[in-house]
């Protein structure tokens, strides 16, 4: 499922005006305004690419997608650095692969990058999220300044595996939307769902069951790195390091604010409902905060509706948060990950439509 899932052919306007308002991903799901024709097609899967082994072949993998294929396929028979080291094995045994990249092997880049932004502006709205992205370009382009043009871990990690057949695995179907802009262009971008049925008809259970991996076949990018306490990325935690007074002013539903030793405020925001109103209220009152990073899914990517729901979100939260480790720095030198994100105002057919709420 995906936040832009359901479309019909028109595009339809959301009728509940009110600002704040209460809105479920229900609600959106009913809607089409938020996704162009282009971007509607972009959404659909095809796992027949397993069948050819020959083209040289990379793989981008998040590891909230990891965290949740070692839930339904390793939990309870290995450990999870046993499983990442099993995962990239079958991987290079059923295809060609070149090289295997886990997104979190991106973010010391990315951090540094976004701390850069960050001292530059008095205000910047952060998100991997293309579905926040796609919603400011669309209802909320006041915003579109203040939006960090650094890469997101998927856009980054492109770079490295770029010449290849290129496959990238995410928490969420709206990932998808990130391939065919800024440079990135992914020959297949799946959900997590969609990976465990390439798994399946590779037979991944079966080679679990062998016990045949070369325990240390795994390089450092392979690895889930670096995880500082957020199954989305930690931007905000990082941005909070840096600072030498930090107070939490608000903790409730979704919503944290941390006043900083400057008097700026650094916010998470997370779930649909809050992103929509902060983004309509910053409309009128201004951004507010220092910097707000902004999820739409309740509990940030792994949480993600590209999961599959073998345990609780808050299950899922606690162990990615236990998996995720400092691993040594690596460098790279790769220009394309100086490259920038571009965004822009986006225009779509809107008409009115009657629902019965």
């Amino acid at each position: 499922m995906s936040f832009f899932a359901g479309l019909s052919k028109n595009n339809q306007k959301c009728i509940k005006t009110d600002t704040p308002f209460n809105l479920s991903l229900s609600d959106c799901l009913a809607c089409s305004g938020c996704v162009t024709t282009d971007e509607a097609g972009a959404l659909s899967a095809d796992i027949s690419f397993v069948r050819d082994s020959a083209p040289q072949t990379s793989f981008v993998l998040s590891p909230q997608s990891k965290v949740n294929i070692f839930n339904i396929y390793g939990k309870g028979n290995m450990s999870y650095r046993e499983f990442e080291g099993a995962l990239s094995s079958f991987l290079r045994a059923k295809l060609n692969v070149r090289r295997i990249v886990d997104t979190s092997s991106m973010r010391r880049k990315i951090y540094k990058e976004i701390y850069k932004e960050y001292l530059a502006t008095d205000h910047l709205v952060i998100s991997a999220c293309p579905g926040v992205v796609a919603y400011v370009e669309r209802t909320a382009p006041h915003l579109i300044d203040y939006l960090s043009r650094v890469k997101s871990p998927q856009q980054m990690a492109f770079s490295l595996v770029k010449g290849d057949r290129t496959v990238s695995v995410m928490p969420c179907q709206d990932k998808k939307l990130e391939s065919g802009r800024d440079g990135v262009k992914f020959d297949h971008v799946l959900t997590t769902r969609e990976f465990r049925r390439v798994l399946d008809e590779l037979e991944f259970e079966l080679f679990l069951k062998a016990n045949s991996w070369n325990h240390h076949e795994i390089e450092d990018m392979e690895v889930t790195q670096w995880n500082i306490g957020t199954s989305s990325g930690g931007y905000a935690e990082f941005i909070l390091s840096k600072h030498r007074s930090v107070k939490k002013i608000k903790d409730r539903n979704g919503i944290r604010e941390y006043m900083v030793d400057d008097g700026g405020i650094v916010s998470q925001i997370t779930g649909l409902e809050n992103s929509i109103n902060y983004f309509k209220i910053s409309k009128t009152k201004g951004p507010k905060y220092k910097m707000a990073e902004v999820f739409l899914c309740k509990n940030s990517c792994i949480g993600g509706p590209g999961q599959e729901r073998i345990n609780s979100v808050e299950v899922d939260s606690a162990e990615y948060n236990i998996y995720g480790k400092e691993q040594p720095e690596i460098y790279y030198s790769d220009p394309g990950l100086e490259e920038k994100r571009t965004f822009r105002p986006v225009s779509v057919k809107r008409i009115d439509f009657k629902v019965d709420w």
